[in-house]
């Protein structure tokens, strides 16, 4: 859960134009932040969509 709200955040500060342009270090640390927890997202979903009990759309989208 934590990964998801760190992509979440870091995703959106992308697109936030006064950081990108004045403090292009933060920025480049932001991007790095959201592939790594967005990574580990998708990993956790893949450990976790084969233990999903309650059908075939709960298993699609944990891969997913």
């Amino acid at each position: 859960m934590l990964s998801g709200i760190l992509a979440l955040l870091a995703g959106v500060s992308q697109f936030v134009g006064p950081i990108r342009r004045r403090f292009p270090r933060v920025h480049r640390t932001l991007g790095v932040v959201y592939v790594v927890s967005a990574t580990a997202l998708g990993v956790s979903g893949l450990v976790l969509a084969p233990t999903a009990y309650t059908g075939l759309v709960a298993v699609l989208g944990f891969t997913f």
